[in-house]
């Protein structure tokens, strides 16, 4: 999953990979172990939100 912009809210059920580019995304996962790539500024990718697996 790729996630371009800035201060984005994303909630994905599982992901095997997760990169952000922009600057204050935020990205929670509900299941997983995704590999983070987090080139973007001030991201925060993180496990919980309501998204279902």
């Amino acid at each position: 999953m790729k996630v371009e912009g800035n201060a984005s809210i994303i909630e994905v059920g599982s992901a095997q990979k997760i990169v952000t580019t922009g600057a204050g995304s935020i990205v929670r996962y509900a299941s997983g172990q995704p590999r983070v790539l987090n080139k973007g500024g001030g991201g925060v990718i993180t496990q919980g939100g309501s998204a279902t697996p």
